[in-house]
């Protein structure tokens, strides 16, 4: 009897998304780090000044060789970084732009938390909202941070 008890215990722990706990968590964790590693490349993008790093990071090939080449900096929501504009030495304009890597690894970690948390509201699983908390806070850090 207690065999067949616990048996059955772990087939409904597994059969009632028994997972998506330690699904969501680990999703959690994952986020988190992303998380982090967005707040690093942000801070180095944008540390001291703008400008100043777009002119200290150098700049790229074909900007003219003139000591206003730079024509603007800004902190970008998507991708998460900076762009800078320069003159080119053809008369145009070049753009450099950081941050699309790590944005695209959060993009699809935004999707996969959308995911798990409408599975875990269907299952009515509260913890299911714990990823999506998660990257709430963080796009409403990021949105004030950039001043959108």
């Amino acid at each position: 009897m207690l065999g067949k008890r616990s048996k059955q215990a772990s087939r409904d722990g597994l059969a009632n998304g028994g997972w998506i706990p330690s699904a969501s968590l680990g999703l959690t964790v994952v986020c988190a780090l992303v998380i982090l590693a967005i707040v690093v490349q942000l801070y180095g993008d944008t540390r001291e000044n703008v400008d100043y790093r777009c002119i200290v990071d150098g700049s790229p090939a074909g900007v003219a060789a003139t000591e206003n080449a730079l024509i603007s900096a800004r902190v970008t929501l998507v991708p998460m970084g900076r762009l800078c504009t320069w003159h080119a030495a053809n008369g145009g304009v070049v753009l450099d732009q950081s941050g699309w890597p790590l944005t695209l690894v959060f993009l699809g970690c935004s999707a996969l938390a959308v995911a798990f948390t409408t599975y875990g509201a269907l299952k009515r699983y509260a913890s299911g909202l714990v990823p999506l908390a998660v990257l709430a806070a963080f796009w409403l850090g990021i949105l004030a941070y950039v001043n959108v």
